[in-house]
């Protein structure tokens, strides 16, 4: 019988005991008593670092946004040193404004998409789930602060920068759309034009990758679906 749950009184919350082993699982052939308080299946119940990476491959955007939430909530303690400020954000929009250009396009705006749309703009990009997932995902924790920072009056003339450069992006993208296999090219294009060496800034070349992974998620950068697709 598992002594933490009687310790912190779970058994009333959860009628099933799943065995995490770091590692790799062997063959178990011991007796698991439960005392009949809870289920618990030898050959299903106890996993290992491959069936959960398994498992975890098989989740939609939307469940791995509630994991990661879970995550960040109670393992505060061991999140990765990535961090993007307001001061932050307008000087990557100035180096990508300086390094790699922009076009002006009028009527832009914010738009936030669903978890369906955003799979379809994988799939026509070809970006990869393992890409998406391992690279773009952990970054969206900022799309709603770089939100509202573009649409705060007082950052305007920021906020017609980053559109005009992810128009410029845009238009690269779509000129040279047949030399690149995936929109994945394009991230690591835009890295090799901006030269950060002399921005004086903590990490500047991690919160440019949250810059533009959130460019491509909130759609102002690779191709979009449109109502058929």
């Amino acid at each position: 019988m598992n002594r933490s749950a009687h310790q912190n009184n779970l058994l009333p919350e959860y009628d099933t005991l799943i065995v995490f082993i770091i590692g790799e699982k062997k063959d178990y052939t011991a007796k698991f008593e439960t005392e009949g308080k809870f289920s618990f299946n030898r050959d299903k119940d106890i996993w290992d670092d491959n069936y959960l990476t398994k498992e975890i491959d098989k989740l939609g955007v939307k469940d791995l946004e509630k994991i990661k939430c879970f995550l960040e909530d109670n393992l505060v303690e061991f999140k990765l040193p990535e961090r993007l400020f307001e001061n932050d954000l307008k000087k990557c929009i100035q180096i990508l404004k300086r390094d790699f250009g922009s076009k002006v396009k009028i009527g832009q705006s914010i738009v936030n998409r669903d978890d369906s749309f955003i799979e379809n703009k994988n799939l026509i990009n070809n970006i990869s789930w393992e890409f998406f997932k391992s690279k773009i995902v952990g970054h969206l924790q900022y799309n709603q602060m770089i939100g509202e920072f573009l649409s705060n009056p007082i950052n305007r003339e920021l906020k017609n920068d980053y559109f005009d450069t992810a128009n410029a992006i845009q238009e690269f993208y779509n000129s040279k759309e047949n030399s690149y296999d995936s929109f994945e090219c394009i991230f690591k294009v835009i890295f090799q034009k901006i030269n950060t060496y002399d921005d004086d800034i903590t990490g500047i070349d991690t919160k440019m990758k949250i810059l533009l992974h959130n460019m491509y998620f909130n759609c102002d950068i690779g191709n979009n679906p449109t109502n058929n697709d």
